[in-house]
């Protein structure tokens, strides 16, 4: 009885032992994404050509001295800017766009 115990011990230390273990990887440094504005959910059959896309790079960014995206989009002539500091920004961490003047509900 006593072998038979031993064997088992053995067997299970050995295969405890052969099992490699599992270790965490590092995570890859996240890159930063990059925000699009798209058109919005009225359907504009007139409009069959491509309309011009504004690009803001990260130097850009910096050098505007905006504190937040809110603030950058609404400087883009496609955007509508708020008329107070509210209208355009509800609270609750949200903004929202004004894209062509159709209102933030219309945009995508």
């Amino acid at each position: 009885m006593r072998s038979s115990f031993q064997r088992r011990l053995l067997a299970s230390t050995l295969l405890l032992g052969l099992t490699t273990p599992a270790f965490a990887q590092t995570a890859d440094d996240a890159d930063e994404g990059t925000i699009v504005v798209t058109g919005s959910r009225i359907a504009r059959p007139d409009l069959q050509q491509a309309s011009p896309i504004a690009i803001v790079s990260a130097q850009e960014l910096k050098l505007s001295g905006k504190v937040n995206v809110e603030a950058i989009i609404n400087d883009l002539p496609q955007l509508v800017p708020s008329a107070t500091g509210a209208s355009n920004n509800p609270g609750g961490g949200v903004s929202t766009a004004d894209l062509r003047g159709l209102g933030a509900n219309r945009t995508l």
